[in-house]
């Protein structure tokens, strides 16, 4: 969180408070899909295996596998915590940000 508001080593702003996104998984469906319940996707790449293995258990009344809120911050922190850049120019630091 630290790295998100730091410019040159200096904190120019913190919030009254921080979130952290939580992903909270069906082990049931683990199970069901031949996954490890207690072995749950660290990254995106295995969040994208593990629904490709739950869509292809043909768990009954499933649907989809994963939904995100639409909220702005979700990806703005997983980038701060990649530490990659939201938009281009040190995330409008060094100069104004002109593109993604």
């Amino acid at each position: 969180m630290r790295n998100y508001y730091d410019l040159d080593h200096e904190i120019w702003g913190l919030p009254w408070n921080a979130s952290n996104p939580v992903m909270y998984y069906n082990p049931d469906m683990f199970t069901a899909a031949g996954l490890d319940p207690a072995q749950p996707p660290q990254t995106f790449e295995e969040i994208t295996a593990a629904c490709e293995a739950i869509m292809n258990a043909h768990i009954e009344g499933l649907k989809g596998c994963i939904n995100w809120p639409v909220n702005s911050w979700l990806p703005e922190q997983w980038m701060s915590m990649q530490n990659a850049l939201f938009v281009n120019n040190d995330n409008g630091r060094s100069t104004r940000a002109l593109k993604p």
